[in-house]
């Protein structure tokens, strides 16, 4: 990554040095630049290597000029060795200089090496997020970054060289109480010689800590354990944000099954055991091939979000369910898995049929009400054959005033009965007091009065057969549709018209008509 020039200044009267040291060979990205000067006044520029030829009046000057990471080279025999780097003696041929040059150059080379992996070492760590650290064998703290330092509320100097307990703030009997494993950990990684992962809570200023913590050991160049490296992830608000989470999903009234990329069942809350009967544990990882009958499926919206009303069998018994299912991504929108939220509708679906029901029924004897048939005829019966049969009941309000109204009830439920009985494919309607209606969507004249003359003759029948309804017999009229597309008024209209002329002429009689 770096390169660097060597400036050699080398002071001597000959130039006879430089020419043995131009030669050499530089070290992989080094280059070398050399002058030659006979006075140490002479250099104007700070070096990197000053080798002296013998005189040692010169090393004065540049002891003022020189940097902290100057070599000083006494090329000779000195008085004093106080201050030099090193010492060559002379003379030295050709052969003696590279030797004592190279060994220079490897100890030059070995020093920025070592700056660089220590500069490549603390600007990787300390900007990282993570809490790193190293530690001896012994367990004492030889380097660590700046999230350890924030951690513990210290500063490297008060932190390299100390042990847990003083950088924790924690005592060992305190230690020995609390749920803490990171000492033993540290025995761990060092006993099976192989990197492991641990989760271990460290109490630290700012409260109870949890750590996702990898340690490794480190071993030297004789594959002896030396210490360990570790470096630890603060989950405490991850795990924090999942037990809300989990809490939140746990409490709320509605089944919830989460499941990964590959819809296998991740978990489950009480509620989705409730639905289902089914115990989570069973649940979890299998796949989530839920049975059952879609009854409305909503398009998927642009957040990927579909509701669906569904039909199950759960508990011994079918139910209704709203299902909304979700896919959930990370934050690089990559697919994680898929939630799926159950509301059981089974009684507010039926609530909704009861409801319905009563706004389309007759109370009294279950046959659809005057409002339906006309909705009936508006979204039913346009463009086909509509053949209509009336029927009302003679006498009726004999059986009220003589027998009370519950017998009057009794008399148009028995005829609800009989209609139901006889006609299954009709739509049957009470259209008030002691009128109904049949409504036919054909046209078929032989069918109709068949159906009808079995109606005519079974309701007189059960009339005559009970005492409070002597006198009681149904008049009927019916209109046979004559064209595919009648008029759905006029045939009303035809069959009415038939009704009262039976009722005029014969009561209990039954008169067809085409219309």
């Amino acid at each position: 990554m770096y390169r660097y020039k060597l400036k050699i200044f080398i002071i001597s009267k000959t130039e006879q040095i430089q020419k043995q040291l131009e030669g050499i060979k530089p070290r992989e990205r080094f280059e070398h630049i050399f002058a030659t000067v006979d006075r140490a006044d002479n250099i104007i520029s700070e070096g990197d290597i000053f080798i002296v030829d013998g005189d040692e009046s010169m090393l004065e000057p540049i002891y003022k000029c020189k940097g902290t990471d100057t070599w000083v080279i006494f090329y000779g025999s000195p008085s004093s060795y106080k201050n030099l780097s090193e010492v060559w003696p002379k003379p030295l041929d050709d052969e003696g200089m590279s030797f004592y040059f190279n060994a220079l150059l490897d100890k030059i080379k070995l020093k920025k090496d070592y700056m660089l992996a220590s500069s490549y070492l603390d600007t990787l760590i300390d900007n990282s997020p993570d809490l790193v650290w190293f530690k001896d064998a012994e367990g004492s703290h030889v380097k660590v970054n700046n999230s350890f330092c924030k951690a513990v509320n210290k500063t490297k100097e008060q932190v390299e060289g100390r042990g847990h307990y003083y950088i924790w703030d924690i005592t060992p009997e305190d230690y020995s109480k609390g749920e803490y494993v990171c000492l033993e950990s540290e025995d761990m990684v060092m006993n099976a010689k192989k990197t492991m992962v641990f989760d271990e809570i460290v109490k630290t200023k700012s409260g109870m800590r949890q750590f996702v913590t990898t340690k490794s050991p480190i071993f030297n160049e004789k594959n002896e354990i030396m210490g360990t490296v570790g470096w630890a992830h603060d989950v405490t608000e991850l795990k924090n944000v999942s037990g809300e989470m989990s809490l939140f999903i746990e409490n709320i009234p509605y089944g919830v099954i989460i499941t990964d990329v590959n819809d296998i069942i991740m978990n489950v809350n009480t509620a989705m055991e409730t639905i289902t009967g089914t115990p989570r544990d069973t649940m979890i990882g299998t796949k989530a091939n839920l049975r059952y009958a879609s009854l409305v499926e909503a398009a998927e919206d642009s957040t990927g979000k579909t509701v669906s009303v569904i039909q199950a069998y759960f508990c011994g018994h079918v139910k209704t369910i709203e299902m909304t299912k979700m896919n959930f991504t990370d934050v690089f929108k990559k697919p994680m898995g898929i939630i799926r939220i159950f509301r059981d509708i089974t009684a507010e679906k039926e609530l909704e049929k009861q409801v319905i029901k009563n706004a389309n029924t007759d109370y009294l004897t279950g046959l659809y009400n005057r409002r339906y048939c006309y909705e009936y005829f508006d979204t039913q019966c346009k463009g086909k054959p509509v053949s209509i049969l009336t029927l009302d009941l003679d006498n009726f309000k004999g059986v009220n005033d003589s027998f009370g109204h519950d017998k009057g009830d009794e008399a148009l439920i028995l005829t609800a009965d009989i209609l139901r009985k006889n006609f299954d494919e009709e739509l049957l309607v009470r259209i008030g007091g002691d009128e109904f209606l049949v409504i036919f969507t054909c046209n078929d004249a032989e069918l109709i009065e068949k159906k009808s003359k079995a109606l005519s003759e079974e309701l007189n029948r059960a009339f005559a057969a009970r005492k409070e309804f002597a006198g009681v017999s149904a008049s009927i009229g019916v209109a046979v549709a004559q064209h595919p597309d009648n008029d759905i008024n006029e045939a009303v209209k035809s069959s009415d018209n038939a009704l009262y002329s039976v009722k005029k002429n014969h009561k209990g009689g039954l008169r067809i008509i085409c219309a």
